[in-house]
């Protein structure tokens, strides 16, 4: 095929070679791993790599093969379920509407779009296969995911901070006076002090500050990812209407070693 710009093999190449650098730094970024984060593989706390703890999979190497308009990245892996197995990955660096353009374009959920492609072969394929990574589309800008995500963050915030009137006999689960209290101290012992936003799509997380009975000098956090495996398609991350209950659990897990907020 000729080149729909006139641009040379070896611009096309370069350019190529951009892409796979791109990608090679993001399987090796890592990131902060606080004690007792919820991620989607056991990870101890620290700096840990992004891509191993959203998959549980270590990266051994990537290369191009092929030539424009039909270049590929290939991966090669092992992963955790697997250990004594390599594995290959490849997608392709030129998507269809992608041909009439200088750059390839750079996939913002690359790691995702990897693990959720690796979790549906890893049990079920044989050693050193060359699957195809399934794409994932995105219906919303970034402007309008963050729109959505804001939206979740204030429902939240609405249900965690609400109150009730308790009269001089009310019966609550933690010792509360009598007047106006919040639900979650009441019901789980904690106040909340606020709830924003952390981070961008697709690792965008709600942190809830608070403090708890049990600790009333500190002020602690507890984080949690607004998009889980699945959602990354759908224009507004799902609601938890169970939150009550997993922010309970995590303070009964974590409250006596959690590390205190900087103010």
């Amino acid at each position: 095929m000729n080149d729909p710009l006139g641009l040379s093999p070896e611009q096309r190449r370069a350019a190529e070679q951009r892409l796979l650098a791109r990608y090679a730094a993001e399987l090796r970024r890592t990131v902060e791993v606080a004690p007792g984060q919820r991620t989607p593989w056991p990870v101890q706390p620290g700096r840990r790599n992004l891509f191993e703890q959203q998959s549980g999979a270590h990266a051994h190497k990537l290369w191009l093969e092929g030539v424009f308009p039909d270049t590929q990245v290939v991966m090669s892996y092992r992963h955790r379920l697997r250990p004594d197995h390599e594995f290959e990955i490849s997608w392709s660096v030129w998507p269809e509407d992608a041909l009439t353009v200088s750059e390839p374009p750079y996939d913002e959920t690359f790691v995702l779009d990897l693990r959720e492609s690796m979790f549906e072969q890893i049990d079920r394929v044989d050693a050193q296969p060359r699957v195809r990574l399934r794409r994932l589309t995105y219906p919303a800008s970034p402007q309008q995911r963050r729109a959505a995500e804001e939206r979740l963050r204030a429902r939240y915030e609405s249900e965690l901070m609400k109150t009730i009137e308790l009269g001089p006999d009310g019966c609550t689960k933690w010792p509360v006076g009598p007047g106006t209290a919040q639900v979650t101290e009441a019901d789980i012992g904690a106040f909340v002090e606020e709830v924003h936003l952390e981070g961008e799509f697709p690792s965008s997380s709600i942190v809830i500050v608070f403090r708890h009975q049990l600790r009333p000098r500190d002020r602690l956090a507890w984080r949690f990812g607004v998009w889980p495996l699945g959602s990354l398609s759908k224009p507004n991350p799902p609601y938890n209407d169970v939150l009550w209950v997993n922010f309970d659990e995590w303070i009964a897990a974590n409250i006596r070693r959690a590390p205190a907020l900087h103010d």
